[in-house]
């Protein structure tokens, strides 16, 4: 594969590509679904040709389950795969809540340690899972300075929609959810 992954890398150079970690992505997944496997729609695909159909993508979602470290480990890979290819990388998470995006931009500029982006971000908190899973992909990103960026809603404004429904958001917070008429 390792070849066949560097002979297709010069047609990727010249795109961006955003890696996006959602969840969403395999809840149509068969539950047979095991690591490293690749899908396109229902149908598994061979690795090779995923790297092929990738040179058109500017976006890839990885879903993983999050407490699965064949999981981790193949997310890793295909992130240094690509990034092995020279395509231009930002890394969006699901784990971060919007609000620390300072915290993550601080974490790849240096400023901050890997323990002062755990607590700045609240990740025992908010995220839970264990950060031995989530921690080679950032310090992946560090190493190579891929900008990571926040995704996820707070936790706060999630729970206020559930309970009282979006009208009950305040204008300050509408900023963290997609626009109004796309939900609705």
């Amino acid at each position: 594969m390792r070849q066949s992954i560097q002979a297709q890398c010069h047609l990727l150079r010249w795109r961006r590509l955003m890696v996006p970690f959602a969840l969403t992505l395999f809840l149509g997944v068969p539950a047979l679904a095991t690591a490293q496997q690749v899908w396109q729609g229902a149908a598994v695909v061979q690795p090779e040709a995923a790297l092929r159909e990738w040179q058109h993508s500017h976006i890839l979602y990885l879903g993983e389950t999050h407490d699965s470290s064949a999981d981790h480990d193949a997310q890793l890979a295909i992130l240094q795969a690509v990034h092995r290819c020279g395509r231009p990388l930002a890394i969006a998470l699901e784990m971060i809540q919007r609000p620390y995006q300072a915290a993550l931009d601080a974490y790849i500029a240096g400023e901050i340690t890997e323990m002062e982006l755990l607590a700045q971000t609240e990740y025992a908190q908010r995220w839970g899972f264990p950060w031995s899973l989530y921690a080679p992909m950032f310090r992946f990103a560090k190493e190579h300075r891929i900008p990571l960026i926040a995704l996820n809603t707070p936790t706060e404004i999630t729970r206020q929609v559930a309970r009282s429904g979006l009208q009950s958001l305040e204008h300050g917070n509408l900023h963290y959810i997609p626009p109004l008429k796309r939900l609705i």
